[in-house]
């Protein structure tokens, strides 16, 4: 059978359950169009990913699938994408926002059956590993994680053919091009797992995914051990204000929350 699969995508639900289960038919509505029938819910570990995880999952249409994960976010202030096979991934307090640092986090997930790679290696702010770490630190360290998220669309909106833009911000601009497109340098030598995922927030950024062939029985094992994933990214529509602007907002209200850890 073949399998679309959206490996970093964040509901971003709204505290109201009505509107919560509203906005998770919105997000199913749209990845039917896509034809995306597998995600890993990787809400961010300070916006109640149990809850996002739980919605989600039931809101599924008939023959797709959901997967528990999260964003963790590290002593250091690096996002990592966890992935497990059941909800036990949010039982775990060792796993409070900023309380293990990312040497633990190998440590622990290695230890609790959990899959954990560095995600966006090259994203503009702190969150990146090598942002914050170092180069040297993640050449290293790339090779103790299961993998790395060699492709991330949530720069898809951008109109990078501006020369203005290109002129104005020729690092930022080039920053986001390696998040979308991770440089094959920056690979890790022997991954268990490569992925490439929307990091949607919202229903319109959707449409990055992996294609994978395999059976239902085979489903999760096959996607947490694809090493030469087929990535498909989203098909380009033009610059929308109203959506940077609602993106900003989003972006914003996560500063905030992480904020509380600091």
């Amino acid at each position: 059978m073949e399998f679309r699969v959206d490996y970093h995508m964040h509901p971003n639900l709204p505290r109201n359950d009505a509107r919560a289960y509203k906005r998770a038919k919105r997000y199913w509505s749209v990845l039917q169009q896509l034809s995306i029938n597998v995600i890993m819910v990787t809400e961010h570990v300070y916006k109640h990913p149990q809850r996002a995880y739980a919605v989600m999952n039931q809101t599924k249409p008939r023959n797709c699938f959901v997967f528990p994960g999260m964003e963790y976010l590290t002593k250091e202030g690096v996002d990592i994408l966890l992935y497990a096979k059941d909800e036990s991934l949010y039982t775990y307090p060792e796993l409070k926002p900023k309380n293990l640092t990312c040497e633990e986090l190998i440590a622990f997930a290695n230890t609790h059956a959990l899959v954990a790679i560095i995600a966006h290696p090259r994203i503009l702010g702190t969150t990146s590993y090598i942002n914050t770490k170092g180069y040297d630190a993640y050449t290293k360290d790339a090779n103790k994680f299961a993998g790395v998220e060699i492709a991330n669309e949530v720069f898809s909106g951008i109109p990078f053919a501006s020369k203005l833009l290109q002129f104005l911000f020729p690092l930022q601009i080039k920053k986001m091009q390696q998040t979308m497109h991770l440089p094959r340098s920056d690979y890790p030598k022997h991954p268990q797992l490569l992925t490439a995922g929307s990091d949607a927030h919202h229903s319109w950024g959707l449409g990055t995914y992996v294609l994978i062939r395999t059976s239902k029985e085979k489903l999760y094992q096959t996607v947490l051990a694809n090493k030469s994933p087929q990535v498909v990214g989203k098909q380009r529509t033009p610059f929308h204000l109203g959506h940077f602007i609602r993106e900003s907002c989003t972006v914003f209200h996560e500063y905030l929350l992480k904020k509380r850890f600091s």
